[in-house]
């Protein structure tokens, strides 16, 4: 009787599939544009996916022009100033029942000791529409208030936060502050 092969893997077959799936883009999407790679990928989705993805980001896309967009491990990602604020998990990618939109730390979305970073998401509607446009907002890079405080706290340049303040950085007298 043969034996068999034990998995002695960390990663599950399916997040192994999504380190492929990251491979992948890396190779053959690094030609396309981040709006034709997640085109791509929500094609590649089952129906209901696909319906919610598209509505997310549409939704996503609209909040402000400082957002763009391409594939992050096989799933639509959002980002300002190339950092990845937030993305859309299928929930097919990962035999769950539900799909996902979460946010990556540095989103900044802290609120005491203890916040979500993301969301079940079964189906769009105007309230999932107006707390993903409420997060979306508040983010670290679209919050002039955090911007503001961020930069207070070291940050080298108003474009690292992805803000263009209305008073000149200098002007500010934030010591810490590194030009």
């Amino acid at each position: 009787m043969a034996e068999e092969k034990k998995n002695t893997s960390a990663f599950t077959d399916k997040e192994r599939e999504a380190m492929r799936e990251r491979a992948r883009e890396a190779r053959e999407f690094k030609k396309l544009s981040g709006d034709e790679q997640v085109a791509r990928k929500i094609a590649e989705m089952a129906p209901a996916d696909q319906k919610l993805a598209q509505a997310i980001h549409t939704l996503v896309m609209s909040i402000s022009p400082k957002i763009t967009t391409r594939t992050w491990y096989g799933m639509p990602a959002y980002y300002v100033n190339d950092t990845i604020v937030c993305f859309f998990q299928a929930g097919s990618k990962f035999d769950s029942r539900y799909s996902t939109f979460g946010f990556q730390d540095a989103a900044n979305l802290d609120d005491g000791s203890f916040w979500p970073t993301s969301f079940a998401v079964t189906a769009m509607n105007d309230a999932v529409k107006k707390e993903i446009t409420r997060l979306v907002t508040k983010s670290h890079f679209l919050d002039s208030k955090k911007t503001a405080k961020c930069l207070a706290e070291g940050a080298r340049s108003a474009e690292t936060v992805g803000f263009e303040p209305t008073v000149p950085v200098r002007e500010l007298h934030l010591s810490r502050v590194v030009h």
